[in-house]
């Protein structure tokens, strides 16, 4: 399979791969890729406008379950993919008690976002809890949409990797900018 053909192509999407991409690390449980513009490059007020955003679940080499919790050898799908929405919503790996966590095994069942995923939605748009949003905000930043417009941004293709491993990557533009591994 070639990534291109489910790149950008303007439809964005949850699929399940049986053949996995060799450009892909074998390892990678599922990916979530994200393209978009970055603007306001290098300065506080730095963030990314996703455009298009797919997720890709690793079925060529991982067992998932849609029951049975604890099931020997498989990883709960409804647990990837709430994790990969989180990253196809902007949300970056967090520590402690949430989806978001960088890393998951056999035994990792969350189905719904914990209290710290709420808070984290609602810091990133700018929300409180329950209540109908604000002004559109991405990263922090209010979104200048007329400035946007003079300067269109530099394009960006993020990929992040969700591994059973403890491992986790996170590559800009082909270049890796986060690797590190975890004690699960």
């Amino acid at each position: 399979m070639n990534l291109d053909d489910i790149g950008e192509d303007g439809i964005n999407g949850v699929y399940k791969i049986t053949s996995w991409p060799l450009s892909l690390s074998t390892s990678a449980l599922a990916v979530t890729q994200i393209f978009g513009r970055r603007f306001n490059t290098g300065s506080a007020n730095e963030y990314v406008r996703i455009e298009h955003a797919d997720i890709l679940v690793n079925e060529n080499i991982f067992d998932f379950r849609t029951s049975v919790p604890g099931a020997s050898g498989s990883y709960d799908f409804k647990t990837v993919l709430l994790h990969e929405l989180g990253h196809f919503l902007g949300l970056g790996h967090k520590y402690g008690e949430t989806v978001m966590r960088p890393s998951i095994s056999t035994s990792t069942v969350i189905n719904t976002p914990t209290a710290i995923d709420d808070s984290d939605m609602a810091d990133k748009y700018n929300i409180s809890l329950g209540a109908a949003p604000a002004n559109a905000i991405i990263s922090g930043t209010k979104v200048n949409y007329e400035a946007e417009k003079q300067n269109p941004g530099e394009k960006i293709k993020i990929i992040i990797e969700l591994h059973g491993t403890g491992e986790c990557i996170h590559r800009e533009n082909g270049v890796m900018v986060q690797h590190h591994f975890l004690s699960l």
